[in-house]
């Protein structure tokens, strides 16, 4: 792992620190501290119970480097860091991290959401589309995935995320640590998110001047998780035609 502050070839290229603060939500998160907390504060209606809820930020990130560090300030089992599409409504919608275009980091398992989905330039994809009839099985996304170097994060830990809209790429950060690029791939706009799972999950986006310049992964280490994603991808094709073939 490696700290946020010890350039390598790629740390001296421009970047920017994202403005700390949640500017929408969803009506049963509270944003307290100048938009600068998101804590969940309801789980009575019949409609939100249990469901994962989002507060965002409102300023779209469409080029360059971006860094924002969320701090747990309480969570029980389902909350998550990431990016969401500037369209997506946060103030009537659910279950933002299983949405396909969006990006989030899980502090239950580590794992990255939503998972890998068979893209159709992979083997047999056609053989297999045509043997189920057109089912569309395979862009379905995984309910997570695991990428190299991740962790869990517990109460008081800090999660970094450097969004590369010039790699594509979303490195993750525990307390100031590299632990490795999340995902690679990433295109067009997005905002800072946290979905929140239940009552009382709190999280707070960090002053920008908290921690020092983050190290953006190098060249090597995205190929290797471009590298990464593919292999998982391929397998969970593999794996997902094997059990249907053999429950026809």
């Amino acid at each position: 792992m490696v700290r946020p502050g010890v350039r390598d070839g790629l740390a001296n290229a421009s970047w920017r620190r994202s403005a700390a603060i949640f500017s929408r939500s969803h009506p049963f998160i509270d944003l307290s501290q100048r938009g600068g907390v998101a804590t969940r504060i309801e789980n009575d209606s019949f409609h939100a119970r249990g469901v994962p809820l989002t507060a965002a930020s409102a300023v779209p990130m469409r080029s360059g480097r971006h860094y924002a560090a969320f701090t747990i300030l309480r969570h029980r089992v389902r909350v998550h860091f990431g990016l969401i599409r500037p369209g997506y409504d946060v103030e009537n919608r659910g279950y933002s991290y299983d949405v396909d275009g969006h990006c989030f980091y899980s502090a239950r398992d580590g794992l990255r959401y939503p998972g890998a989905k068979a893209p159709e330039t992979c083997p047999d994809f056609v053989e297999r589309r045509d043997y189920y009839g057109g089912h569309p099985w395979p862009g379905n996304p995984l309910p997570g995935q695991g990428w190299p170097g991740s962790q869990d994060a517990r109460r008081g830990d800090a999660i970094g995320l450097l969004l590369d809209l010039d790699t594509g790429t979303l490195t993750v950060f525990k307390n100031g640590e590299r632990l490795g690029v999340m995902a690679t791939g990433l295109e067009e706009e997005y905002c800072w998110a946290v979905s929140l799972g239940d009552e009382g999950d709190s999280v707070r986006i960090e002053p920008a001047s908290r921690f020092p310049l983050p190290v953006a992964p190098t060249a090597a280490q995205v190929a290797a998780a471009v590298a990464f994603e593919a292999e998982q991808e391929a397998l969970w094709v593999a794996r997902h035609f094997d059990l249907r073939y053999r429950r026809a």
